[in-house]
């Protein structure tokens, strides 16, 4: 998993639509003090599904928000996982 940033965002590949609308989805995120990860997968092949795990967890009206953001930019399907007791173990496993 890659913890995303302003820079890393621009090294990971994306089409430019996506690109755009992972800046807008980043922009708000970071204005609540959420922390974004990008899972592998989108790090190796354009046409992946785009999957985050949002630090620390959001309400669902938040959750729902953000991805509504991010749709807003993009048909590309976003998957934004909160960070939870349920998916704790998973990302700390992964992340390390």
């Amino acid at each position: 998993m890659l913890e995303l940033t302003l820079k890393n965002i621009w090294e990971i590949k994306l089409l430019e639509d996506e690109r755009k609308a992972l800046l807008k989805l980043f922009e708000n995120a970071k204005k609540k003090w959420y922390k974004l990860y990008l899972f592998g997968s989108r790090l190796n092949w354009y046409w992946a599904d785009i999957d985050l795990m949002i630090k620390p967890s959001p309400s669902l009206e938040e959750l729902l928000r953000l991805e509504t953001i991010f749709s807003l930019y993009t048909d590309t399907k976003l998957d934004l996982i909160p960070y939870n007791e349920k998916t704790k173990y998973f990302f700390e496993e992964i992340v390390g």
